[in-house]
């Protein structure tokens, strides 16, 4: 066979494959139809819009039915409404990154009823209502608040349901508090400044953490009840206490300073240690770094610098070991009959320069639970 004979049977042969493998060339009988997803399945969510969430007679915009739903603009409130009313359990709303912006006279921007459950919302600025930026009336559990930011209501910026997570959030000028929430929720990672009240409050059994709060009129941060815990926490600049905790209670590596009272206040049966508290009593009253109102709690291993008081134990009953204290009008204030490790008085320079490997003990004492005046 020729060469040219032989390249016509390798052409002939590969197309007779092809042609095997292919399948077949002719289109099936009946109409063109789309291969691509349909609508439902590209976006499941439900769209924020008068035939989706019609209004009603107190919101602009009301979800009544379980499911994820979002915006796809800018919402104006109006007069004696809320902006979007939530009245099932198991919803979600992304705000997707868009503002819902009250008026004068308008109620909340988000509003959801008693008992909900499992309510999520997410991702945008809640700014000028005339009742609140987003706010629950209680009574139900769990869900998330996510990267909102509540700026400038008139009252509450944010007001979250029992057990519910809220994080990456921030309040700012809200007449009432920042952000409070119900009994056993978790904030985290959260910031609230120059509100006309506290920062940051909760009630029984929250926990704040990586949070700051910053020049609010009142409290920085303020557990209102019962046993909940602040740890990794900022409180600067407020014009009430930095931190004011209730019964049963813990504040761990927590920083106050420059707050118009206390630093930090505790009741009862309380732990309070590695905390830095620093030029607190800016106002007329003066304030400790740390204040005591009660007794059986524990105040150990924090630094109380530059106030009117250092420690101010004002109740019989508690536990004072292994803190430090410099610079406060009066370090030490601390009634009888409480149990204190020794105060060693290191203000004098207390040892040789060291420059190497080793020197001799300069903390005048081998005690270890000794506090120390340097």
């Amino acid at each position: 066979m020729t060469r040219k004979g032989l390249t016509s049977a390798i052409l002939l042969a590969s197309l007779a494959a092809a042609a095997a493998t292919a399948g077949p060339l002719s289109p099936p009988s009946g109409p063109v139809t789309s291969t691509s997803k349909p609508l439902a399945e590209v976006e499941p969510r439900v769209a924020v819009n008068a035939t989706n969430t019609p209004e009603s007679a107190t919101a602009l915009h009301v979800i009544s039915q379980p499911g994820s739903y979002y915006l796809t603009g800018n919402l104006t409130g109006v007069s004696g409404r809320d902006g979007i009313l939530i009245t099932a359990s198991n919803v979600t709303l992304d705000l997707s990154g868009f503002t819902l912006t009250g008026v004068p006279g308008s109620k909340r921007g988000i509003y959801y009823t008693v008992g909900l459950q499992g309510v999520v919302i997410v991702n945008g600025t809640v700014t000028a209502w005339g009742e609140g930026g987003v706010y629950t009336t209680g009574g139900g559990y769990g869900g998330r608040m996510e990267r909102i930011h509540a700026n400038a209501n008139n009252g509450d910026g944010i007001v979250v349901n029992n057990s519910m997570i809220v994080s990456n959030c921030s309040a700012t000028d809200n007449t009432g508090n920042g952000i409070e929430t119900f009994t056993s929720a978790a904030v985290t990672n959260c910031t609230a400044s120059r509100n006309g009240n506290h920062g940051l409050a909760t009630t029984v059994g929250g926990i704040f953490t990586d949070c700051v709060a910053y020049d609010n009129a009142g409290n920085g941060f303020t557990a209102t009840f019962t046993s909940s815990t602040i740890e990794r926490c900022v409180a600067s600049r407020n014009g009430g206490h930095g931190f004011s905790l209730s019964s049963n209670s813990k504040i761990s590596f927590c920083n106050a300073y420059e707050n118009g009272l206390n630093g930090i206040v505790v009741s009862s049966n309380c732990r309070a240690f590695s905390n830095h508290c620093t030029s607190n009593g800016q106002d007329a009253a003066g304030g400790a770094g740390i204040r005591v109102n009660g007794s059986d709690n524990r105040i150990e291993g924090n630094v109380c610098n530059t106030s009117d008081r250092g420690i101010d134990v004002g109740n019989a009953g508690n536990v004072v070991i292994r803190n430090t204290c410099t610079g406060n009008g009066t370090n030490w204030l601390i009634i009888a009959n409480n149990v204190v490790g020794p105060i060693i008085d290191r203000s004098a320079p207390a040892s040789a320069a060291i420059n190497g490997n080793s020197a001799p003990d300069s903390t005048g004492s081998t005690h270890p639970n000794a506090n120390f005046t340097f």
